[in-house]
């Protein structure tokens, strides 16, 4: 899986961190024959871009991954809205979540 990540991380921009990754194994891969990483771009934005890697030996398919990136300023302001400790109410109100 970390290796599916790698391969996906050389196609988006420096700026983006992993924010999703779901691995299928759809069969027995062998330690003595070589793997061979392939990335689709699937999408790419300003704030995500989402890959999808086949790892392939002797020619069939013996993994693939969706991965899915975000900018690492989004992540930021997401945190720092999820540390103020408030939330909205349905009313509107503002709700003091730290205690």
């Amino acid at each position: 899986m970390a290796q599916c990540a790698l391969a996906a991380y050389h196609t988006v921009p420096e700026d983006f961190i992993l924010h999703y990754l779901q691995t299928n194994f759809l069969r027995a891969a062998s330690r003595d024959k070589e793997l061979v990483y392939k990335v689709q771009r699937v999408s790419t934005s300003k704030i995500t871009a989402v890959r999808l890697v086949t790892v392939e030996q002797g020619g069939r398919n013996v993994i693939s991954a969706t991965i899915s990136f975000h900018e690492t300023a989004v992540i930021r302001f997401r945190s720092s809205l999820n540390a103020c400790g408030s939330s909205i109410n349905r009313d509107g109100r503002r709700r003091n979540t730290i205690r």
